[in-house]
């Protein structure tokens, strides 16, 4: 169990641009927040230049900071899986900077229901980067011992008090055409609603 303190003092080198390992509740996560050099930073560690990062919303209001206009399909499908291990991707706003989709018209966001996150993001008021912590092409780590000391000795904090919930990836279903796709089963089953 994760102790209020510590998330905390993530929060703040979060703030500062640090980046980290981070239990979300699909798998271990490395996390920073949304900014150029924390972006190209985890590029950098992931060997990972051209695939950008999926987004976790603190809350809904903030989705259409950083998507194109919903319709109202949309917005039902969303409202019937979200929060959940389910990833969507969007057609990105007009405002979303390019390095943030790695110039793609795509951003891919989710909502979470996991108490170390939700305290985090409750802390922070913004969202944060999540992406496995593996080096690109490589299994995703399920745990702090399991993790390449070559990426864990560029972390500038490392959570290991919690675990995550699933130990399996996302479902991802795009949302950015007219009739949505599933393009991986994850933690939970996609049908059409």
């Amino acid at each position: 169990m994760f102790k209020p303190a510590d998330i905390l003092s993530i929060g703040d080198q979060l703030v500062q641009e640090g980046v980290g390992i981070f239990p979300f509740d699909t798998l271990l996560g490395i996390t920073g927040v949304v900014s150029e050099s924390v972006i190209q930073r985890i590029q950098y560690m992931k060997n990972r230049q051209d695939q950008p990062f999926i987004l976790i919303l603190p809350e809904w209001d903030q989705l259409t900071d950083w998507v194109a206009p919903l319709s109202t399909q949309q917005e039902r499908i969303l409202k019937y899986y979200w929060p959940a291990p389910i990833t969507f991707i969007f057609k990105k706003h007009d405002r979303v900077p390019d390095y943030v989709t790695c110039s793609k018209s795509t951003i891919a966001i989710r909502m979470v229901e996991f108490l170390p996150v939700n305290f985090l993001l409750e802390y922070l008021k913004k969202p944060v980067l999540s992406t496995s912590v593996n080096i690109t092409g490589e299994p995703s780590c399920m745990t702090v011992a399991d993790c390449p000391d070559t990426i864990v000795s560029q972390m500038d904090f490392v959570l290991d008090s919690c675990k995550s919930l699933y130990h399996q990836p996302s479902t991802i279903v795009d949302l950015s055409s007219e009739e949505p796709i599933c393009l991986r089963q994850g933690v939970i089953p996609y049908e059409t609603i």
